[in-house]
């Protein structure tokens, strides 16, 4: 009896391996498909880069698609249940879906671009479009006292929707110190990370793969269960591989599409799966992006130009420059200093260390990178 319940639960072990590795290949081949389509029908209209001394592609104009194909695919895929993503409702793709329309605006017609379409049109709409998600991710539960109530008077009765996935208590902390449960307090730091994250990962997709790569730690680190199971499942993984593999040919950039949705995803991923208790967990997640932007900024400052204007002093352009200009050098850096620190969300005391060990390491390259370009003779390059 024992040896037949023994062979019936290899068989479905098997099989389950069998599903999985059809659904990889199948979110693989989907995603090529879904991108070819994407660079013949769409990219022809206008949504083209340009090439520039700034990028790595300063050879021939390439398809600025890679997002749209990517998060098209994620979107269709959940519809059909092929990835699952429990947190996300209608509210949540329509707020994705607007602000990849954002970044379109943006990828549109390079050569000429709409005049109206700036850093400050981005910054502006997409942090109307952070405040709609907060609304959507905190709505109250509506009871006989009413929502005006709840939110003023009883906060404790407040839910998310969709609730936190990983946690069962509502005590909010940094570093220890506890955060009063208030719904504006909540709201306001819902609506800046929604904002900030997507502008965030914008800036660090300067070159092939950086971008793409980065967004798939995120989404292993805090998607991952304590028994090691990774929630988007293996279609998720086979459709991000093969868009991350046409990234890093050349085949399509990730365009202003790709990097303002995807970035809303990561903030949305992020606060379904960081424990409330633990709210510190963002910086180190987010350590890279947030410290590179800050890294930038001071260094605009310093040498008194614009803080939003476009330039080649951010830290990948950096390293690429220190390594030669060799992409096979420079991903691998840049890929270990933005993970390291993530793997603080994992509570294990190695990776509490590793974390800590990380994100010294970044901050002191970070500050290397900075001491260098600020005493640079010549002004940084100017981005198209």
């Amino acid at each position: 009896m024992s040896f037949n319940l023994i062979g019936i639960q290899s068989s479905i072990s098997l099989v389950s391996g069998q599903i999985h590795w059809i659904l990889l290949f199948l979110g693989a081949w989907i995603g090529y498909l879904m991108s070819r389509l994407m660079i013949s029908r769409v990219a022809p209209i206008g949504f083209y880069d340009l090439p520039s001394e700034d990028r790595t592609n300063n050879e021939k104009r390439v398809p600025r698609t890679a997002g749209l194909a990517f998060m098209l695919t994620l979107f269709i895929g959940h519809q059909f249940g092929f990835i699952t993503l429990p947190f996300i409702n209608t509210l949540l793709w329509g707020s994705i879906g607007f602000m990849g329309l954002l970044g379109l605006a943006d990828d549109f017609n390079r050569e000429q671009p709409l005049s109206y379409i700036n850093a400050g049109f981005k910054s502006k709409y997409s942090l109307g479009v952070a405040l709609i998600t907060s609304v959507g991710l905190l709505w109250p539960q509506i009871s006989g006292s009413g929502i005006l109530s709840i939110i003023f008077s009883d906060p404790e009765k407040m839910i998310l929707a969709p609730q936190w996935y990983l946690s069962d208590d509502m005590i909010y902390s940094f570093f220890g110190y506890d955060i009063p449960s208030l719904y504006s307090v909540l709201f306001i730091g819902i609506a800046l990370l929604c904002w900030a994250m997507p502008n965030l990962f914008n800036l660090i997709d300067g070159i092939d793969g950086l971008a793409m790569g980065y967004f798939g730690m995120v989404i292993f680190v805090a998607m991952r269960l304590p028994n090691g199971y990774l929630i988007p499942g293996p279609f998720f993984w086979g459709l991000w591989a093969m868009v991350l593999y046409l990234n890093l040919r050349k085949i399509h950039f990730l365009g202003d599409a790709g990097s303002l949705s995807m970035g809303l995803f990561l903030a949305i991923v992020s606060l379904m799966y960081i424990q409330p208790h633990h709210l510190e967990n963002f910086l180190f997640l987010f350590a890279y992006p947030i410290l590179d932007t800050l890294h930038v900024i001071l260094i605009r400052l310093k040498q008194k130009r614009p803080i939003g204007q476009g330039d080649s002093c951010h830290f990948h352009h950096f390293v690429y420059r220190q390594t030669g200009k060799k992409l096979q050098w420079t991903l691998p850096i840049l890929w270990l200093l933005g993970f390291l620190p993530m793997l603080r969300l994992w509570g294990a005391p190695l990776y509490q260390n590793l974390s800590s060990v990380g994100m010294g390491l970044l901050a002191i390259a970070l500050m290397f990178s900075f001491t260098v370009q600020i005493n640079e003779k010549t002004a940084p390059l100017r981005k198209n």
